[in-house]
């Protein structure tokens, strides 16, 4: 019987650690500026999202939803029920 190879999704892991990377050192800038802590804290989710995608661990899947519901929360939080607010905050993290 053929034993099944799981593949490691290393170039997409590899994106989401830079862009992880990205997010949380201009988000502790931000922070440090008096401002939102998301950021940086969506960063980090970023980089863990993307060493599990490398080590091809399936956990990467529960940090990314618990990082989109993040991400929707802090959305209402600053800007309300508008639609037209929210879309630009929320659309993102979404289509990924």
């Amino acid at each position: 019987m053929a034993q099944l190879v799981r593949s490691r999704p290393v170039i997409s892991g590899a994106v989401f650690v830079t862009l992880g990377l990205f997010f949380a050192g201009a988000g502790l800038w931000l922070a440090a500026l008096g401002g939102s802590w998301y950021y940086a804290i969506a960063g980090v989710g970023l980089i863990v999202t993307g060493a599990c995608l490398i080590a091809g661990r399936r956990l990467a899947l529960a940090v990314y939803g618990l990082l989109w519901i993040y991400t929707l929360i802090w959305a209402y939080l600053e800007s309300g029920s508008d639609p037209w607010n929210l879309m630009p905050r929320v659309l993102g993290p979404t289509i990924c």
